[in-house]
C-alpha cells in the first residue's frame, strides 16, 4: 500500500521547527476511493470546515471559492508535487452554493494521487504549514494504517491523542473563556498537589467543571439542547461516546497541557543554569542560545518525560471516564480482574460481562477473551481487522459518530455505539 517510509518521516521531523501549524486527518473511504476509479462525489480529501483557516481561508466565504496551494509530498524518500504529474496545482475548494448552501463543504483536490491508489481506510495524512511572508507553503505525507510503528512515532512526536480523527497541532478548538477556566483549574491543582496530578484527579476535575458549567458543552454540540435544563446531562444520555472522546482528548488534554506549562519549565531552567558556567543572569539572546545548546540533552530528557507521561495517562484516563459513566448508570462492576487483567467485569442479574477499555485497538484485541466487549476511541478499525475481531465473538463499542458514519460499522451488529452498549447493560 502507498505509505510514507522512514526517510519521509525523518525529513518531516527535521523540518518540524519550520511549521507554524500541522494538520492531520484519518482518511475515510470517500477521501481516497476516487483514486481507484470508484464512483465518488469528491476527488480529494474532505477538510472539516473548522480547519479551512489552515489552508488560507480566514473565514467561510459567502460564495464558492478555490485556492491554489503549494504542497510538497514526501513519498518513498523523494519530494513530489501534483504539477509533476499533469501541470495542475493542488487546490482547496470551498462549496457553499446550490445544494451545498445549507451544508457547505471544503475539499483538498488535485492531490498527488499515487499516494491514494489502493490506500487503506484509517491511514493518516499529516500536513505541515510554512509561513513565508504573505504566502503559505505546505509539506505533506500519508502514513498507511498498517505501518503501526511509524504511525505511533509520528503521533507521539506531534502529541496527537489516540482516537482523534482530525485536528491541528498547537491549536485548540476550545474557546478563550473555556481555556481561561482550565488554566485557572490547572494552577489550583498544581498548588494543591505540587506535581502533575494523577489521572483520577484530572478526569474528576473535568467532570466537575462540566457539571458546574454545562454551557461549555456547546463547544461540541452547539445549540442542540438549548432548552435542556442541563446540556451536559443530555449529552451524556444521548452521545456518551462522543462526549467522552471530547472530554478526554480536548478538555482533559488541554487541562494537562496547562499544568505542564507551569510544572516543567522550572526543570528546563535548572538544566540551563547547570550548564551555564557564568553565574550572572543571561541578559541577551546570544547568551541564551549558547546556554540552551549546552543544556539541550537535559531539556530533551524533560521532553521525553512529558511524552512518556502523556502516553501512559491516556489509557488510564479513558478507564476513569468509563468508570464514571458506569456509575452514573448504576451499573455494578469490578475493575482490573482476571489473569488477562480485564479493565472491567460488569455484574448483571443474568450474567457477567467482560469489558476491555483501550483508547486504540492495535493488537491489544488479541489479548481479550473471546465473547468479551472492547470499548475504544480508536480513529478507525479497518474492515479486515474488524472481521478478525468479530470471528472471535468480540463486540466492538465505539463513539456514536463513528457507528453512524463508518460504513462497515453501521451495518455490523457486532459493533455497538457507547449509548446502545450502556442501554443494553441497563436491561440485563
Amino acid at each position: 500500500m502507498p505509505s510514507a517510509v522512514r526517510t519521509d518521516v525523518e525529513r518531516f521531523i527535521t523540518n518540524f521547527s519550520s511549521y507554524d501549524e500541522i494538520f492531520f486527518k484519518s482518511l475515510s473511504k470517500n477521501d481516497h476511493q476516487w483514486a481507484d476509479g470508484k464512483k465518488s462525489h469528491q476527488s480529494g480529501i474532505v477538510i472539516p470546515r473548522e480547519y479551512i483557516f489552515f489552508f488560507g481561508l480566514d473565514e467561510a466565504p459567502s460564495r464558492n471559492e478555490t485556492l491554489e496551494l503549494d504542497i510538497d509530498w514526501f513519498f518513498k524518500g523523494s519530494i513530489f508535487k501534483r504539477k509533476d504529474l499533469d501541470g495542475k496545482s493542488t487546490t482547496l475548494k470551498f462549496y457553499c452554493e446550490g445544494n451545498r448552501e445549507n451544508r457547505p463543504e471544503a475539499h483538498l483536490t488535485n492531490v498527488y494521487y499515487p499516494y491514494f491508489v489502493n490506500i487503506e481506510d484509517g491511514s493518516l495524512i499529516v500536513v505541515g504549514r510554512i509561513h513565508l511572508e504573505n504566502i503559505y507553503k505546505y509539506q505533506a505525507m500519508i502514513i498507511d494504517v498498517k505501518e503501526e510503528k511509524i504511525l505511533e512515532e509520528i503521533m507521539d512526536i506531534l502529541s496527537i491523542p489516540e482516537g482523534l480523527s482530525w485536528g491541528v497541532v498547537n491549536r485548540t478548538t476550545l474557546k478563550d473563556d473555556f481555556l481561561s477556566v482550565l488554566s485557572k483549574k490547572a494552577l489550583e491543582l498544581l498548588a494543591k498537589y505540587g506535581c502533575i496530578p494523577s489521572t483520577e484527579v484530572t478526569s474528576s476535575a473535568v467532570w466537575q467543571l462540566l457539571s458546574q458549567k454545562p454551557y461549555f458543552i456547546r463547544e461540541l454540540f452547539g445549540n442542540r439542547w438549548k432548552n435542556s435544563k442541563n446540556i451536559f446531562e443530555s449529552a451524556l444520555e444521548n452521545y456518551p461516546g462522543d462526549i467522552i472522546r471530547w472530554m478526554l482528548q480536548n478538555v482533559e488534554f488541554e487541562l494537562l497541557k496547562c499544568i505542564e506549562k507551569n510544572f516543567y519549565p522550572p526543570f528546563m531552567t535548572v538544566e540551563v543554569k547547570k550548564e551555564w558556567n557564568n553565574s550572572s543572569f543571561i541578559n541577551d539572546w546570544d547568551q541564551l542560545t549558547l546556554a540552551l545548546g549546552y543544556a539541550l540533552d537535559g531539556i530533551m530528557d524533560v521532553s521525553k518525560r512529558i511524552t512518556q507521561s502523556r502516553r501512559s495517562r491516556a489509557g488510564k484516563s479513558f478507564e476513569r471516564h468509563i468508570r464514571y459513566i458506569l456509575e452514573k448508570n448504576n451499573i455494578i462492576f469490578e475493575e482490573q480482574v482476571g489473569e488477562k487483567r480485564l479493565d472491567f467485569q460488569i455484574i448483571t442479574v443474568n450474567k457477567n460481562i467482560s469489558l476491555s477499555a483501550k483508547t486504540s485497538i492495535r493488537e491489544r484485541w488479541k489479548q481479550v477473551n473471546d465473547g468479551s466487549y472492547f470499548i475504544t476511541l480508536d480513529r478507525f478499525v479497518p474492515r479486515s481487522k474488524l472481521e478478525q475481531i468479530c470471528q472471535r465473538n468480540i463486540k466492538l463499542v465505539v463513539p456514536e459518530k463513528d457507528k453512524d458514519q463508518i460504513e462497515h460499522y453501521s451495518d455490523n451488529e457486532m459493533v455497538y455505539s457507547f449509548k446502545s452498549f450502556f442501554d443494553l447493560l441497563k436491561t440485563m
